[in-house]
């Protein structure tokens, strides 16, 4: 059970966002006591009145189970595994961005305070030109 700990802790520092879950007939052992982090997602019986069939991930409750009809001759029962988390993207409130147009008045203050030997008019309406792009540009941060 330790080399099987180990291989999940060299996959979980190879991909720290990857979604990681362990599948498998764990019997008379427990992957909890290795990996502490990990909650097992089966609660229902999976062979006879017993859990054998076990469902690790690093998210508690993240899914429903429910257990089906066996396989051909398996004796094992099949489970479905349905998923009762958000998507981090989902979860997480929307950020607010907001941006200030210049007004004239405030261009034209900040152009004075550069000596440039262009004349007024053109210094006006190229630095007019370059901060509205600037402030409109769907790639300035």
């Amino acid at each position: 059970m330790s080399e099987l700990a180990s291989h999940i802790s060299s996959v979980e520092n190879s991909h720290p966002d990857a979604a990681i879950i362990v599948l498998g007939d764990f019997n008379h052992t427990n992957l909890s006591t290795e990996l502490p982090n990990y909650h097992q997602q089966v609660t229902c019986p999976s062979r006879g009145n017993n859990t054998l069939d076990h469902c690790y991930t690093p998210l508690k409750e993240a899914y429903r189970a429910s257990a089906g009809a066996p396989l051909g001759k398996s004796d094992h029962a099949m489970l479905l595994l349905i998923p009762k988390y958000k998507q981090k993207l989902k979860s997480s409130e929307t950020p607010i961005k907001s941006s200030r147009s210049w007004s004239t008045e405030a261009i034209e203050k900040l152009c004075g305070c550069f000596t440039v030997r262009a004349t007024p008019a053109k210094l006006r309406f190229a630095s007019h030109n370059a901060v509205r792009r600037k402030v409109t540009s769907p790639h300035s941060k």
